[in-house]
Parts: C-alpha cells; sequence; structure tokens
C-alpha cells in the first residue's frame, strides 16, 4: 500500500484518480497547486506524486527538492494544460494508462 499526493486542479480528475488510487488499496491526499503540493508532501511524505494540469506548472526539480520527495515516484499525467514530463519518472498521457500505473505503485511495495 502506497502513499500517493495528486496535485491537480481538476477535482473530477483527481476524484477519479482517488477512486482508482483508493481501490488498490493506496491512501491518498490532494493538493491544488504548487505550494500545497509542497506542503501536503512536508506532511505525508507520499511514495508517489501525480501530478496533472497546476497553475503556474509544478516542475519535477521543485517537486524533487521537496522535503519528502527525494525519492517519490514522479508521474506526470499529460493532457490539457498537463505538466511537461522532463523529470518525472512516468509519463501517461491519458487514465486509459492506469494498468502501467498500478504496476508502478505495486512494485514501490508494502
Amino acid at each position: 500500500m502506497a502513499k500517493v499526493l495528486i496535485v491537480d486542479d481538476s477535482l473530477r480528475r483527481s476524484c477519479r484518480l482517488a477512486a482508482a488510487m483508493s481501490e488498490w488499496g493506496h491512501h491518498v491526499r490532494f493538493a491544488c497547486d504548487r505550494a500545497s503540493a509542497v506542503s501536503a508532501a512536508a506532511d505525508f511524505r507520499p511514495d508517489a506524486v501525480l501530478v496533472g494540469s497546476v497553475p503556474g506548472g509544478c516542475p519535477a526539480g521543485v517537486l524533487r527538492a521537496a522535503p519528502g520527495l527525494a525519492r517519490a515516484l514522479l508521474v506526470a499525467l499529460e493532457g490539457e494544460g498537463g505538466p511537461p514530463h522532463a523529470g518525472f519518472d512516468l509519463l501517461l498521457r491519458d487514465l486509459v494508462c492506469q494498468p502501467s500505473l498500478r504496476r508502478a505503485l505495486e512494485r514501490l511495495g508494502p
């Protein structure tokens, strides 16, 4: 079971992802912008961060420098307004790629 932080300004997409993560047995928290993502990461210490559309962007370098995220799996959710994928561990072009995400999260271990 992994701790997953979802960073996205779309409540609809965040809820869909959270439902899948919960169904797979993972603990989920949300953030809607870069500042709240860094704050949540320091408190939650996630194993993985899923980054979708965020005002001002949320570059991998900023996330890696945040306390608790140096070794986290960073997943870019590409789509309308999604982040550039440089520095992310995994790029998902859409939610149809959920099997790839599930396998990546399973590799994180218990």
